[in-house]
């Protein structure tokens, strides 16, 4: 309701800003020679001023905007981009428009997004400008719309602005400046302003209290920290971030009470058809003026356990002596907590930012502990022991040399990801605020999760040649089997020697089942096994499908007009009596396999579980049909003229983008879930018998007509019917383990 009434508002005042436009204005009197006839002096030359403005390689902002610049003509400093969706096509106009006033055209509106500007941008006394959007523009530095009394909207946010001023603006309603470099922000003029985001700035204040619409008057940082805030009349959110070597204790009310502990507070009020029912979380406080505390390390009691398990671990040093506490910070010092922070500068491709790596601290019952830990990629080697860290809620030590991991009774644990790591221990239990956990890509053949809540196993194990690995996201679980160089995964096998099934990755997340009305558990937890046992053995000791290599044998025999075999591009050792060599040669430097056929052990026999032959100009039929084990088929960018993949009951994953198929059979694929065959010169596309499918790419098949109703996503074909929305996929390859196609 509240949101409404703020919309109606703002609709309201431009409403009086567009009558007020007709008002008279002051009338140009003289003027540059240079400013074109009609249009106001003092509006053209302020914008003028920034559009000449030129970047290290002398080119001008206007160049940038548009290749019809003309700095004599304001008529070329907009440009008009044309977007479309699925629904419908449009178009926006980007750089300044103008607007003609009494006889003279002024600056009505300006909008910069992502165009690579530069410079300091003046808009100072334009009388008609309504609007600003300069966003995402990390080379502007300074603004000033003061005096712009008609100004309703501005939004000045992911740049890289040092100074904004917006003094005399008494018209404006919207302010979002989020993401810039701003120190201080004066907004005592501001009496008309509804919504203002202010987050992520360095702010050591935020007086708003000369706008009367804001509960909130104001927040204070007081010590070595920064505040920021966003609010608008549904209610606020505050923000307190401690500078390096200092620690936040708190937000505190003018009497000094404690009004909340977390450095992130606040909401919005909870509404109903008759209003609202609930105020947001800052305005029941009753506290209009928040104080945010920070205190330097060295001045308060730190916990000995936090400290002393993590210098243990910081201490240690590799083969060529280099500690762990070096390589997060050249200036580490095992008796300064200040230290273990290492803030580091990195250019995201817009602008240089701040990234904070190594410990983050939180205050609470008098002692300073650590909140997070962030160390992934750093070359740290050695044991890392965190139990008992007891407000420690994020961990990343992904991407190193670490060979054991602890985590006991962290109860306020909720992520942790030790992927990519040689870990030959991993012990972790009482950590009941767990959500993410992610230990794939490991060295371990057993990972005990007996001691988590919610685990859908106690305990998962492997024999022979491999290791094992487990990831949860929340209700979402997956078990893997990596087999060793030259080992095969003979199947997942229970406590009692009975098969569970034979996949490398095995599970996904619950989905709403229309049929059942009910919601269907992941498939780890569905098969309501406590102990998963992956059985590696040799490849040589379990047959080929004589069914499937027969198959694909038939395709690698094929020859193109050079005489060259399908099989002889894949693999120069390409062999038609040897299934080994259908594949590409071992990567040493990657670590991991090419392209070919990926063998799965089921049962006595190895089946082709994932063809990857894409983008090697191989030719002819492929012909898969009733690979019973084929779970992925990648063929794109090849010249197939046919591929058919009816009756593979387990396929989930086919691309054959861009080959010459004019026709495309997809009959018995009740498992498929992700279909791209973009590029091609198909003409009809029957998807009823693929009951899974969560996303289709058939783009560039110009006369294809298919109805792709019900599919979660769908990249837009203009002879589609609208789609509509379902679950989406639950095989994230993102998760598959290196050499798994």
């Amino acid at each position: 309701m509240q949101k409404r009434i703020a919309a109606a508002l703002l609709a309201a005042l431009l409403s009086i800003i567009c009558l007020g436009a007709s008002m008279p204005l002051p009338a140009e009197s003289g003027g540059a020679s240079s400013v074109p006839a009609g249009y106001a002096a003092h509006d053209y030359l302020k914008l003028a001023a920034f559009l000449e403005t030129a970047d290290a390689y002398g080119v001008k902002n206007g160049e940038k905007l548009s290749e019809l610049y003309d700095p004599a003509d304001p008529e070329t400093w907009r440009v008009a981009v044309a977007f479309s969706d699925e629904e419908a096509e449009w178009t926006e106009s980007f750089g300044a428009g103008f607007m003609d006033v009494n006889g003279v055209r002024c600056l009505r509106w300006v909008r910069f997004d992502k165009s690579g500007l530069v410079g300091e941008l003046d808009l100072e006394g334009c009388p008609g400008l309504a609007s600003v959007i300069v966003r995402n523009e990390p080379g502007v530095t300074a603004l000033n719309v003061s005096l712009c009394t008609r100004l309703v909207e501005l939004d000045c946010s992911e740049c890289s602005i040092v100074s904004l001023d917006v003094a005399g603006c008494g018209s404006l309603a919207m302010l979002n400046c989020a993401g810039n470099l701003l120190r201080s922000l004066q907004l005592s003029s501001l009496q008309r302003l509804r919504s203002i985001d202010a987050s992520m700035n360095p702010l050591s204040e935020l007086d708003l209290g000369a706008c009367p619409a804001f509960f909130l008057d104001s927040i204070t940082a007081v010590g070595d920290g920064f505040v920021c805030a966003s609010s608008d009349l549904d209610g606020s959110m505050l923000y307190a971030s401690a500078n390096r070597g200092s620690v936040f204790t708190g937000w505190y009310g003018e009497t000094g009470e404690l009004l909340s502990s977390s450095p992130s507070f606040g909401g919005y009020a909870d509404y109903d058809a008759e209003g609202p029912i609930a105020p947001d979380p800052v305005t029941e406080t009753g506290a209009s003026r928040w104080f945010a505390r920070f205190v330097r390390l060295e001045d308060v009691e730190v916990s000995a356990n936090d400290v002393d398990k993590l210098r243990a671990f910081l201490e240690t040093a590799d083969d060529e002596g280099v500690r762990n506490g070096e390589k997060l910070d050249p200036d580490y010092d095992p008796e300064d907590p200040a230290s273990l922070t290492h803030v580091e500068l990195y250019d995201d491709g817009q602008r240089l930012r701040a990234a904070e790596y190594g410990v983050k601290w939180i205050y609470s019952d008098g002692l300073a502990h650590i909140e997070s830990m962030d160390i992934w990629d750093m070359g740290m080697v050695g044991a890392l022991d965190l139990s008992s860290f007891e407000k420690l809620s994020y961990v990343d030590c992904s991407g190193n040399s670490l060979t054991g991991l602890e985590l006991h009774d962290c109860s306020a644990l909720a992520s942790l990801d030790c992927s990519g790591n040689p870990l030959e221990s991993f012990g972790i239990s009482n950590c009941p605020a767990l959500s993410l956990l992610n230990c794939t890509d490991t060295a371990l053949e057993r990972i005990d999760l007996s001691g988590l809540e919610h685990a859908p196993a106690s305990v998962i194990t492997c024999e022979g040649g491999g290791s094992v690995g487990y990831y949860q996201n929340g209700r979402e679980r997956y078990v893997f089997a990596v087999p060793n160089r030259g080992a095969a995964l003979l199947g997942w096998f229970d406590s009692h020697g009975g098969l569970i099934c034979s996949d490398q990755v095995y599970g996904g997340e619950p989905y709403w089942d229309e049929e059942a009305m009910a919601v269907i558990d992941d498939p780890v937890s569905a098969m309501g096994q406590q102990a998963w046992n992956a059985v590696f053995v040799d490849e040589g000791e379990i047959p080929f499908s004589a069914y499937d290599t027969e198959k694909l044998r038939c395709f690698f025999e094929i020859r193109d007009e050079d005489g060259v075999r399908n099989g002889e591009k894949l693999n120069p050792d390409y062999s038609p009596d040897d299934p080994s060599t259908w594949s590409a040669a071992f990567d040493e430097a990657a670590g991991e396999y090419g392209r070919g056929v990926v063998w799965s052990g089921l049962g006595n026999f190895r089946y082709a579980a994932g063809v990857d032959i894409s983008g090697l100009d191989m030719v002819g039929c492929l012909d898969v049909s009733s690979l019973l084990g084929l779970r992925t088929l990648y063929c794109d960018d090849n010249r197939l003229c046919t591929i058919k993949v009816n009756g593979c009951v387990e396929l989930s994953v086919l691309t054959c983008a861009d080959n010459w198929l004019d026709s495309l059979e997809l009959f018995e694929l009740p498992g498929l879930t992700v279909l791209v065959c973009r590029g091609n010169t198909l003409t009809e596309l029957d998807l009823s018998d693929c009951p899974s499918l969560e996303y289709v790419d058939c783009t560039l098949n110009p006369q294809l007509v298919c109805d792709t109703e019900g599919i979660w996503m769908v990249v837009p074909n203009p002879a589609m019917k609208p789609r509509r929305s379902r679950r989406p996929p639950r095989y994230p390859k993102s998760l598959y383990p290196k050499g798994y196609s």
